[in-house]
């Protein structure tokens, strides 16, 4: 049951990443995230770290960084002030 409500968190937080782009709102928190989808954030990092590579406020922050840098390329616009790494 545990294994269950972990893999629908995950996929869950793919989506709001993926599909929903939460990750543009730059008060959104990890840990907020964890909250709303009702599990830990140590749980729902390893798994992340598992299927992915990354920690969840890695992941974030990944694809604020991709945005930024396609926003600058494109557009000269950067969503967060200062340089892009």
């Amino acid at each position: 049951m545990k294994n269950e409500r972990l893999l629908e968190a995950y996929e869950s937080f793919c989506r709001l990443m993926v599909e929903e782009r939460l990750y543009l709102n730059p008060t959104l928190t990890y840990e907020t995230v964890c909250r709303w989808l009702g599990v830990g954030e140590k749980e729902l990092d390893a798994q992340l770290s598992r299927e992915l590579g990354y920690t969840g406020p890695a992941l974030i922050q990944h694809f604020r960084k991709q945005t930024n840098y396609r926003l600058c390329d494109t557009y000269g616009i950067n969503l967060y002030g200062g340089q892009t790494e």
